[in-house]
């Protein structure tokens, strides 16, 4: 856990210094090692092919893992463990729920449902491709398994945006 407060109404050095520390932590976020090869954006991503061997471009790899690791980092600072779950914390056996609208093929739906297995994480995206290889990565780390929606968000906002 971070010594200061994650968020800084005032900013200023106390915020730098979280941010510095959700950067770079004393022990690792995410053991990637551990985790199946699927999850990992590196291993299973598609993280833009540098070849044909399938492997991931490398300049990609570290700042997508960085990213994955700041939204995992973050949400076990202001989430509830499993145990605080279980003992009500959302109402009897409730579990939360963590969504990634625009979920793509998966590369944070994925970490964040191996992550957090105490809550329902569901991937949402508009692309039907998108969906299935999501879906087809879930299937083959059979580890977590997020629920997944096609859908789209501009029925939500049937007039175009007012930019005053």
């Amino acid at each position: 856990p971070l010594s200061k407060p994650l968020f800084h109404p005032a900013g200023g050095p106390a915020a730098i210094e979280a941010w510095r520390q959700l950067r770079e932590p004393a022990a690792p976020v995410v053991d990637w090692a551990a985790t199946p090869a699927e999850v990992d954006p590196a291993r299973g991503g598609g993280l833009g092919r540098a070849g044909g061997d399938g492997s991931a471009e490398p300049a990609r790899v570290p700042r997508k893992r960085a990213q994955v690791e700041s939204f995992i980092a973050v949400l076990r600072e202001i989430l509830p463990g499993p145990p605080a779950l279980e003992e009500g914390a959302g109402g009897a056996g409730e579990r939360l729920a963590i969504v990634d609208f625009g979920c793509g093929g998966g590369n944070l739906t994925l970490p964040l449902a191996w992550a957090f297995p105490h809550c329902d994480v569901v991937g949402v995206d508009f692309n039907p491709q998108s969906v299935d290889i999501l879906r087809q990565r879930a299937a083959a780390a059979r580890c977590c398994a997020p629920a997944l929606r096609m859908a789209s968000l501009i029925p939500l906002f049937p007039t175009e945006p007012r930019i005053s």
